[in-house]
């Protein structure tokens, strides 16, 4: 008997240090981060938007054969000089602004939005009833999905426009 609630515990333990590293992870997919490049601001928007596309809008672009499945982002003018543009995916969503900063510009990114984990809804019987008790949970406690793919959409963005810094021969070090 005493081995069964030992098997529970490691279970539960298991279950709530994947919670919080989930957790700390949207933390981290939502705090704002930005980059500094030599690079024009209309430049830098070129860039970030086409970075921030699709795999599939990618290959296309690059003469594969895949056509896009997503549409080009819609760009947001705000004042100053500066742009916005969000990209949502199935995990959530991300804004990048690009802002004049000391001769070139500032590329910032954060998710505005993090999609709530969900087990499966088309199961019954008890593994339904499972299934709807642990999608309870994760809405109750706000575990996000997949804060990891959001990061590395913004941190592909960010290498994309410092990589359009080197084409362009400049060397502001990067924030």
């Amino acid at each position: 008997m005493g081995e069964f609630w030992l098997v529970v515990l490691g279970f539960v333990a298991i279950s709530a240090a994947t919670i919080v590293y989930a957790k700390r992870r949207a933390a981290t997919a939502m705090a704002r981060r930005y980059v500094d490049a030599a690079v024009p601001v209309p430049q830098a928007l070129e860039v970030g938007v086409k970075a921030s596309g699709s795999l599939l809008h990618r290959v296309a672009k690059t003469g594969g054969r895949l056509e896009s499945m997503s549409g080009r982002a819609e760009v947001i003018p705000l004042g100053g000089g500066a742009h916005e543009w969000r990209v949502r995916s199935k995990d959530g969503v991300v804004i990048f602004q690009v802002v004049p900063h000391g001769g070139g510009s500032r590329v910032e990114g954060w998710a505005d939005e993090v999609t709530i984990a969900q087990f499966g809804t088309t199961a019954t019987g008890i593994f339904g009833l499972g299934f709807a008790l642990g999608n309870a949970l994760y809405r109750a406690l706000g575990v996000p999905r997949n804060p990891g793919r959001l990061i590395r959409r913004r941190r592909r963005v960010f290498r994309a426009v410092l990589a359009a810094q080197g084409r362009a021969g400049a060397g502001v070090p990067a924030a």
